[in-house]
């Protein structure tokens, strides 16, 4: 009986992890757009999807992108959820370390920038650092206010692989 159980919850187990990512790129798409409403760099495509919980997040990538590329993470938070930037932070770089084994992961405090992100005045965080493997590295972090809610943006990468040209264009394109 017990083996059975323990089978029971196992396939339940992987039955729920398999619907909380999205990889069908149609799926992908109509996700990123319940977080936002924008245009994606030339290039780029939305790569994977995942509900967790209450929030939605999705990946931007360059097609055919390596790991030392930039990734651009789009996440939305529950509704109504007091949301703190720093937590968010943590909580998704402990994800990424896990998922990508970015275990040597070491960033500091850079610069703060402020802009224009749909009509509001946000605070760019920008951090640098090494990768595992001593490569220098980007992150850059922002909450604001979008069309569909609050929207945390977690972008990082390579010094090599950082593109703040499709950045730039990127968060001009977000209403």
């Amino acid at each position: 009986m017990a083996c059975v159980c323990c089978g029971g919850f196992g396939l339940w187990g992987t039955w729920s992890v398999s619907r909380m990512f999205v990889s069908e790129p149609e799926d992908v798409k109509a996700l990123g757009a319940e977080i936002a409403d924008y245009t994606l760099p030339p290039g780029y495509a939305e790569v994977i999807g995942m509900h967790f919980f209450d929030s939605i997040m999705v990946a931007i990538a360059q097609e055919n992108a390596t790991l030392d590329d930039m990734l651009l993470m789009l996440m939305k938070p529950p509704e109504g959820a007091e949301v703190d930037q720093a937590v968010l932070e943590k909580q998704l770089a402990a994800a990424l370390r896990q998922q990508f084994s970015m275990h040597g992961f070491n960033l500091t405090l850079d610069t703060v920038k402020t802009r224009i992100i749909n009509d509001e005045e946000v605070a760019l965080t920008y951090r640098k650092g090494e990768d595992n493997f001593g490569a220098p590295y980007r992150q850059m972090s922002t909450l604001f206010n979008g069309s569909k809610g609050k929207v945390f943006i977690l972008v990082q990468g390579t010094e090599a692989g950082w593109d703040q040209e499709a950045l730039d264009s990127f968060l001009n394109s977000i209403h």
